[in-house]
């Protein structure tokens, strides 16, 4: 384990703004951006951002300096054991005052030949009164192993006709099944088949002619779906999510899209939730959820907890990659349009909350990402007239306007004069 305060060449009684100028110092020197031809930049890397994650906080600073003096108490006490082992080895083989031991007798041994002799001891007679005992002993036997085995005979009688009824009555709810089925009544047919494996939990048959209906409501839920009749595919695919073992992906992520297709904008977030329980760090999840109640539901206050899940999830990544720093060496070119479109539905939210400097922040991160886009500059001037910073808003009306916007235009000329742009 490498010493935090070596690896940032630092003295153990640095104060903080030692350590977060030399963590900056390294960061930059071993990013692995920078030395590409580096396979140990990498790790190098890693570890710098480890020992400044430790270091710059007091508590997990305080922590780690306590460690290190364990430590070296426990290296010191094995080196003094280690000494002391040396200057003993040779005393292991001897004895007192220096004398060699010698080999103990084993434990004594028992002469069987002293052995008590007991001249007093029961001895049995083979007479009349022993054949009498046996005779007994083996009708009663007998009789004992006759009960067994007309018990056991009455007990295979009973269990073959229980297991005739048994198929009796499964035979009749398979034909209930099959006639459910060919009246496209798939969900009674579905429960049908789900009561008897409720009651015989091991007819593997029963299991298989299961899977075998959920296999054809699936294909012709498939067909639906190709054929972009969304309607019916979505109403087998709720049969499938209903009676599938386990929760299938792909089935989810059809019914989802089918309920946004259709305009069933609360139904496509109640699967979205189900998905987001299970993937609870998937950005795009959280993303699709609050973007429908932005958008179709208009509630950006349930919908910015949800674009708030999703910047937690992102800032924590970029902190594992690249530190608390990330901000300072992240680069655009690593971001992808899930996070523009996260923070630009982010800034949006916050817009129509009020929240306006929470806005300014979300779209500053859109404009970093794409610095090309009128709309941005659009809304972030927005916020800031809301704010009061009509210099600003200004600024990126003009901007937005040079590059012919014409909504930007409109502002610009009614709110700002030369001396504002």
């Amino acid at each position: 384990m490498d010493n935090h305060y070596e690896l940032l060449g630092i003295p153990g009684n640095a104060s903080t703004a030692s350590i977060k100028q030399a963590y900056k110092k390294m960061a930059l020197n071993y990013h692995p951006d920078k030395n590409k031809d580096d396979p140990r930049a990498e790790e190098r890397f890693k570890a710098i951002n480890e020992a400044y994650q430790v270091l710059s906080d007091f508590h997990k600073r305080e922590q780690y300096d306590r460690s290190l003096a364990y430590r070296h108490q426990n290296d010191m006490e094995s080196q003094t054991y280690a000494t002391y082992q040396t200057a003993a080895g040779t005393e292991q083989n001897t004895g007192f005052r220096g004398s060699p031991i010698k080999n103990r007798a084993p434990y004594g041994t028992y002469d069987w030949r002293y052995a008590p002799k007991y001249s007093s001891a029961k001895v049995y007679r083979i007479d009349r009164q022993y054949y009498r005992q046996q005779v007994i002993t083996l009708v009663c036997v007998l009789i004992f192993a006759g009960l067994i085995w007309g018990a056991v005979q009455v007990n295979i009688y009973l269990k073959k006709e229980r297991l005739a009824l048994i198929e009796q009555q499964q035979s009749s709810r398979l034909e209930t099944v099959e006639h459910l089925y060919s009246k496209t009544q798939y969900i009674a047919a579905l429960d049908t088949l789900s009561a008897i494996i409720r009651d015989y939990p091991y007819e593997s048959r029963i299991r298989s002619l299961k899977d075998s209906v959920l296999t054809a409501i699936n294909i012709k839920a498939d067909r639906y779906y190709s054929g972009y009749l969304y309607d019916s595919a979505a109403m087998l695919l709720d049969i499938l999510y209903s009676h599938e073992s386990k929760e299938h992906f792909s089935t989810t992520q059809k019914l989802i899209y089918c309920h946004k297709f259709l305009g069933n904008y609360e139904q496509a977030i109640h699967y979205l939730q189900k998905l987001q329980r299970r993937f609870p760090e998937n950005i795009s999840i959280n993303l699709d959820i609050g973007s429908l109640w932005l958008d179709h539901l208009d509630h950006p206050q349930e919908a910015l907890n949800y674009f708030d899940r999703a910047r937690k999830v992102f800032r924590n990544y970029q902190k594992r990659t690249y530190g608390d720093a990330y901000e300072l060496l992240l680069s655009k070119e690593n971001l992808n349009d899930t996070y523009f479109n996260l923070f630009k539905q982010r800034g949006i939210a916050n817009m129509k909350l009020g929240n306006y400097e929470q806005a300014v922040h979300d779209f500053e991160w859109t404009l970093f990402m794409k610095p090309d886009r009128n709309e941005l500059y659009y809304q972030r001037a927005t916020c800031y007239f809301a704010m009061g910073l009509k210099k600003l808003a200004c600024k990126d009306w003009n901007r937005a306007a040079q590059n012919g916007d014409a909504e930007s235009n409109s502002k610009k000329t009614r709110y700002c004069n030369l001396s504002d742009t």
